[in-house]
């Protein structure tokens, strides 16, 4: 098995815990899904391959008639994650389609643009209120659990770029509308049509 990140995602949960493969998928889109996200199709499969290399042992139980497969980390797969935790980490190729679209934004209208920044002006405000939310319900809950910490870095992490992503929003729509309000009563580039 050629490791991967996503290994050492479900690896993380059952270092706190057994597991069944829905409940680590539960507890990923409930806490780390923000920054990592794993589909529930390729959780079974990096199951069976930890199962293989001995990272993972299962076991069945049942719970309310239900047969259930529940997974637990090894000492092996606990060796594994803690070399992982101290490796360095690989730089990930950033991707903005947002950005993408401003770069090239002389192609099209004004008013366009500013319909997207809108748009994800929304979606930012509306993360942002999550990391909060999620944070008070960490501190509540969790407050005296040694991951806390951890956890509330991780939290403070999405919503300090959520705070800087909506003050750039705000500069990128003076900007634009700076533009327009330029342009206005001249022929720009985005009206222009070509006479053949």
């Amino acid at each position: 098995m050629q490791p991967k990140t996503s290994h050492f995602a479900v690896l993380g949960w059952l270092a706190n815990m057994p597991l069944t493969g829905y409940e680590i998928k539960q507890r990923i889109e409930q806490s780390i899904s923000f920054f990592w996200q794993e589909s529930f199709g390729s959780i079974y499969p990096h199951l069976h391959e930890m199962e293989e290399v001995g990272w993972v042992e299962v076991s069945e139980s049942k719970r309310n008639g239900r047969l259930r497969k529940v997974y637990n980390i090894t000492r092996q797969g606990r060796k594994a994650l803690h070399q992982w935790l101290q490796a360095p980490h690989r730089e990930e190729v950033f991707k903005n389609e947002l950005l993408l679209k401003l770069f090239f934004g002389v192609h099209t209208a004004p008013q366009a643009l500013l319909e997207l920044l809108k748009i994800q002006r929304k979606r930012v405000h509306e993360a942002a209120e999550t990391y909060r939310r999620i944070s008070e319900h960490v501190s509540a809950i969790h407050g005296d659990s040694p991951a806390t910490p951890y956890q509330l870095l991780t939290l403070e992490y999405g919503l300090k770029g959520a705070e800087a992503e909506l003050q750039w929003l705000q500069r990128a729509e003076e900007v634009i509308r700076a533009q327009y309000e330029r342009a206005s009563g001249t022929v720009s580039p985005w009206d222009e049509k070509d006479v053949t």
